[in-house]
């Protein structure tokens, strides 16, 4: 996923935990990027330092993360340029 692997991102979110919780909606976008079983349950279990669920993942951010698994590689920058200029 972007480069990092599932266990790596796993290891960490179990570390540091999240800032927030992610929705069901958001776990499968998650999982059609190509997020590793591993990696899932352990973003669906909550961490004891994991905040409230908060707002949603922005759209053009998880598209851009389907479209960098499937290697459109120009469609992921267009959509990240356009998370990062919607701040």
């Amino acid at each position: 996923m972007g480069g990092v692997s599932s266990s790596r991102l796993a290891r960490l979110v179990k570390e540091r935990g999240l800032a927030t919780l992610p929705t069901q909606a958001e776990l499968r976008q998650l999982k059609a990027a190509g997020a590793k079983p591993e990696l899932l349950q352990i973003l669906s279990s909550g961490n004891l330092q994991s905040a409230k669920i908060g707002p949603p993942i922005p759209e053009n951010l998880l598209q851009a993360a389907v479209e960098t698994e499937q290697e459109r590689l120009h469609d992921a920058e267009l959509h990240l340029h356009d998370t990062v200029s919607a701040d």
